[in-house]
């Protein structure tokens, strides 16, 4: 009897674990989300330093958040920080977030920190996922 009471609550323990965790772990993806939103919106007004401060707040609470890694590299490249634009460039890149957009600012933060030839592979990558008109900049940088 002991011991059929005890699996009984153990298993009612591990259900609340789980429903307290699937439940936690969606508010803080929520969180992540609106601290994203928040940081496009100062983004949007040219407020880097706070769209930085709300995309790290948003990569806290969400670690693998790529898209949140790729604006924040965008603000620091705006602020020509292009050494940390670079390193979420590369983490939302290997994060998945294989984005036009994203080779193309990483291979500006790579050129202006003097690495032109890796810059042209990530222009060319660009333009093969669909980014237009890259051929002058191609042509000017890279031949």
């Amino acid at each position: 009897m002991f011991v059929s009471n005890f699996l009984k609550v153990r298993h009612l323990v591990w259900y609340f674990l789980f429903f307290a965790l699937l439940f936690s772990t969606h508010s803080v993806a929520q969180d992540a989300r609106q601290k994203y939103e928040l940081a496009g919106q100062y983004r949007s007004r040219g407020e880097y330093s706070l769209a930085i401060a709300h995309y790290t707040e948003a990569i806290r609470l969400n670690p693998p958040f790529a898209e949140a890694y790729a604006e924040r590299g965008y603000c620091y490249s705006r602020q020509k920080a292009d050494k940390q634009a670079l390193n979420d460039y590369d983490q939302a890149i290997a994060l998945g977030y294989a984005d036009k957009l994203v080779y193309l600012n990483r291979g500006w933060a790579k050129y202006n920190l003097g690495q032109t030839a890796a810059a042209c592979l990530d222009w060319r990558m660009a333009e093969q996922l669909g980014y237009p008109n890259l051929q002058e900049t191609i042509q000017k940088y890279c031949n």
